[in-house]
């Protein structure tokens, strides 16, 4: 936060007040409790990861509770200026089991981008069976009755011959019609 200050940067911190110690406020930074203020008009949003383990008898709320205020959405970073930074603390490995299986085309489009840039960088496990969800990964396993029957890329598997370019196939005739 120091450093940050000596290169003239206006510091926010947003949180519930039980995690957010008051020393802070000493230090010049602006605290806010509420994120529709705090990301209002912000050049870079760097999101903290919610250390539960170290936080053993101190008053926080739930998970799902913490997101619902302090979670970072599309509609919150819209509050942020538009070419805003983010940087985010998630986990090196990020599995996602069906993402995107209950969204329109439109909506899937939306959140394929936002993972896309998400993901960069970290290893990711994707179970999808909208084959749209998978184009772009380094690597396809296709498992079919719980075994891997086929590994490869869209391209290679899609004029392999076997179950993928089946599935492929399939999309594609069923868009045509």
């Amino acid at each position: 936060l120091l450093l940050l200050q000596k290169m003239g940067a206006r510091v926010r911190l947003i949180g519930p007040p039980t995690l957010l110690p008051g020393a802070y406020e000493a230090l010049g930074v602006e605290i806010y409790h509420q994120m529709d203020e705090g990301l209002r008009d912000v050049d870079i949003v760097m999101m903290l990861r919610l250390q539960v383990e170290r936080m053993a008898g101190t008053l926080i709320p739930s998970g799902r509770e913490f997101f619902r205020f302090y979670g970072l959405d599309r509609d919150r970073l819209a509050l942020a200026k538009p070419d805003a930074l983010v940087m985010h603390p998630g986990p090196a490995i990020v599995i996602l089991d069906e993402a995107t299986s209950h969204l329109d085309t439109e909506n899937e489009a939306h959140v394929q981008e936002a993972l896309a840039e998400a993901l960069r960088g970290r290893t990711s496990l994707v179970i999808a069976h909208r084959l749209s969800t998978i184009t772009d990964a380094d690597q396809i396993l296709v498992l079919d009755d719980g075994r891997i029957v086929e590994r490869g890329t869209h391209d290679e598997l899609r004029h392999a011959g076997g179950l993928y370019e089946e599935l492929y196939e399939t999309l594609v005739r069923a868009e045509h019609t």
